[in-house]
């Protein structure tokens, strides 16, 4: 196995986790999503600036996909060669972006509402009407 092309396919849980984390770097710049595609993610900085929240995905990790000779860096590549394989990224050669697809779901794991609001407007606004317009949980929020 080349440790460079290696992927890893991971649970959802786990990969809402990797996804909210990389969304908390990028948002801490961008706050939309215009700028995907120039926003680079790489998986040995990512790992070292996330490794406390990482450590025991990539333990796990490790056990589940019998890569007991890889180091947790080279695990955290095969990570995001498994996320580049299922369009959640794109890989160009040492650097990972953002898809839109990888960036919705990435919003969706990390703040719900800014993602109904930005995807489900229609919905959003009208279920948050239904429920300051209804005459038991208006009058009730509102204090009447």
């Amino acid at each position: 196995m080349n440790p460079r092309d290696d992927s890893v396919n991971i649970a959802d849980v786990k990969l809402h986790q990797v996804l909210k984390l990389m969304y908390v770097k990028y948002n801490k710049r961008h706050k939309t999503s215009a700028q995907i595609g120039s926003f680079k993610f790489i998986p040995e900085n990512f790992f070292e600036e996330n490794h406390s929240a990482l450590l025991i995905l990539i333990h796990e990790q490790r056990t589940l996909s019998n890569l007991c000779d890889y180091h947790d860096k080279q695990i955290m590549k095969a990570i995001f060669n498994g996320m580049a394989k299922n369009n959640f990224v794109v890989r160009d050669r040492c650097m990972y972006y953002f898809t839109d697809m990888g960036y919705r779901q990435a919003l969706k794991s990390s703040n719900k509402l800014k993602y109904w609001n930005k995807y489900h407007t229609g919905i959003f606004w009208g279920v948050i009407t239904a429920i300051v317009g209804s005459p038991i949980l208006g009058w009730v929020f509102f204090g009447y």
